[in-house]
């Protein structure tokens, strides 16, 4: 039998699953927070909201599955690249900036513009 095609059996640690669930449900309840504070605001305190908030969202964004893929354990030594685990974490952030800053933008339609 040829080694690359032996099945690994791995096992999930089921804490770890439920903080991922959980860590998913409070990011997306920060978000919509984060959000409507930062529409009450103007200013340099709505971009405080927009900038703090969104890599909050960011975080919990990268979080969540990182933290589902650490609950699985195998019987084989893993290695997890450290650079490309802080550039998922870099782009968690900056499209949860950008997603609160969207968010919060006025709508205007084609009837409003003109």
């Amino acid at each position: 039998m040829k080694p690359e095609l032996v099945a690994v059996n791995g096992v999930y640690d089921f804490r770890l699953l439920g903080i991922s669930a959980l860590l998913a449900i409070l990011m997306q309840y920060a978000a919509f927070e984060v959000v409507e504070r930062a529409r009450a605001t103007l200013g340099l305190t709505r971009r405080g909201w927009i900038l703090v908030g969104g890599t909050a969202v960011g975080i919990g964004l990268s979080a969540a599955p990182d933290c589902g893929i650490f609950a699985l354990r195998l019987p084989v030594p893993v290695r997890y690249h450290y650079p490309t685990l802080l550039l998922s974490l870099l782009l968690g952030i900056l499209s949860g900036v950008g997603g609160v800053f969207a968010a919060i933008r006025e709508y205007k339609g084609i009837i409003q513009m003109g």
